[in-house]
Formats: structure tokens, sequence, C-alpha cells
């Protein structure tokens, strides 16, 4: 990420409309899906720990585990988390570590640093892990003509269509269960603010800063963030929009005999 991107997010995750909102998508198809109690759960590019701290309300796991490869992620992810979960720098391309099998792997806008076949790798030992039944939930960013400076702000080099990820997870050998575009109220918005912004001055990729703040405070916050609410409402009972500018999976491991784990680091 560019210098001071990582301090915005961390700001501004607690609160905002559209960190709120992909929580809320998440917590939804979390809700209306088969899932152990006390799910064993890691994220994978956990960023500054937000969904971790999330997904420990929300499910009460007897193992919380995150990483991510920046290691100052790692140190805001720790402040909110204390010693409730295990968190560690690594990288979601060729994981180094392994640990109790996991019910749950969430991953959020992560994959379009990479790409999916960049990750592909990666995604294969975590799927290794997920125990049979379990579930792999991804968020991603949609449509390459939305590029924009939250793009360039943290080194995005891919906006996905929805086909393409249903195929790449299958292609892991996983079942789709849930799979849409979100954030489709907003997309015409979206679309006139980045496509007018492509006609104004803006700073180079290396010096971009997400336009996330845009709309954040008084009633627009709040507007849109009930837009948000109603949409995650519609997502949860399995709607599938057919536009948005994010794209929010969840895909099951086939039931069966566990494959072996991949040699690396245990934890201590």
């Amino acid at each position: 990420m560019n210098p001071g991107v990582l301090e915005d997010i961390s700001r501004l995750e607690a609160h905002h409309w559209w960190y709120r909102g992909l929580r809320g998508a998440i917590a939804g198809i979390l809700d209306r899906l088969e899932l152990a109690d006390r799910p064993a759960v890691l994220d994978a590019g956990c960023g500054t720990g937000m969904n971790l701290l999330r997904l420990r309300e929300l499910l009460a796991p007897r193992h919380l585990e995150g990483f991510d490869l920046d290691p100052a992620a790692v140190a805001f992810a720790r402040e909110k988390l204390g010693g409730d979960a295990h968190l560690y720098r690594d990288d979601i391309t060729a994981p180094s570590r392994t640990g109790p099998p996991l019910d749950l792997v969430v991953s959020c806008d992560v994959l379009n640093i990479m790409g999916l076949e960049g990750a592909r790798g990666g995604l294969e030992a975590l799927v290794d892990r997920l125990s049979p039944n379990g579930l792999l939930v991804l968020n991603l960013p949609a449509l390459e003509w939305l590029r924009g400076p939250h793009d360039d702000a943290v080194h995005g080099t891919r906006r996905f269509a929805l086909s393409e990820v249903e195929r790449f997870l299958n292609s892991l050998g996983l079942s789709v269960e849930r799979a849409s575009y979100r954030l489709l109220p907003l997309l015409p918005a979206l679309a006139a603010y980045r496509l007018a912004a492509r006609w104004r001055p803006r700073p180079t990729a290396d010096r971009a800063r997400s336009d996330l703040e845009q709309g954040f405070g008084g009633p627009t916050h709040a507007i849109l963030s009930a837009i948000l609410a109603g949409e995650n409402a519609l997502l949860s009972r399995g709607v599938r929009m057919p536009l948005g500018s994010s794209i929010t999976v969840a895909a099951r491991k086939p039931a069966g005999p566990q494959f072996p784990l991949r040699p690396s680091e245990e934890f201590p």
C-alpha cells in the first residue's frame, strides 16, 4: 500500500459505511449457511484486524487466526485483538504456516493485488487446511472499468467479473453456495464519480490515496449505511445482484476425507 493508506483504513474501518457494509454482508451470509459451532477461523490478509474482531464477536471461535504481508497491519490487528488471535506475517500466495484444521477461511480485498492465478498455490494450501464442509468466503473489487484512486492506493492490479471468480473457485474443488455482486444501489453514483475522475488531475499511482472518505460523515453516511443494510438482507437470503462494485462469494469444501496438510512451519 502507499504510505499513509494503512493508517487511513485503521482510522475509518470501524465506522465507515463501506467497511460496515462489508462486515454486514459477511455476517448475513454466515448466518444463513451451515458452519460448525465455535469454528476455527482464519482471515487471510487480515489488514488492520477489524474483520477478525467482528468474526470473534459473531462466531465465538475456538481458534482465531490471521496473517498479513504488511508487518504494520499485523501490529494494528494485535492492538485490536490483544492475545485472542494468532496473528503473524505471511503471504497469501505461499502461506508458510499450518495450524489446526479450519472451518472458515475469509479473505477480503486481497486477491486483487496479485490476481486469482497469482494466488492459486496459496489458496490451494488454504483449501487443504479447510475441514470437510468448511467454507471459503471472499470479497473482491468488481468491474475493471470502475478502477479508481483506491485501487492505486492499495496497489490493486485487478477488478473481477463474478463469473470468473466462480469458475476459479470451482477449479479449486469448491462448490459455490453464495455468489453475488454487491453495492448495486450505489453503482450509478460510483460509476459517474469514477469516470468523471479520469478527466480531473490526479496523483501518480505511487502517491494515490483512497477515495473511500467521500460520503463519510453526517446524513450521507447514515443513508449509505442504511442502503447497504437493506441490500445485505437480500444477499443473506441468496438474492443475486446483477452488477455492483464488489463481489462476495462463499464456497464450500466437499465433505469427505481431509486432504493432508502441506509440510510447513507449525505454530509453537
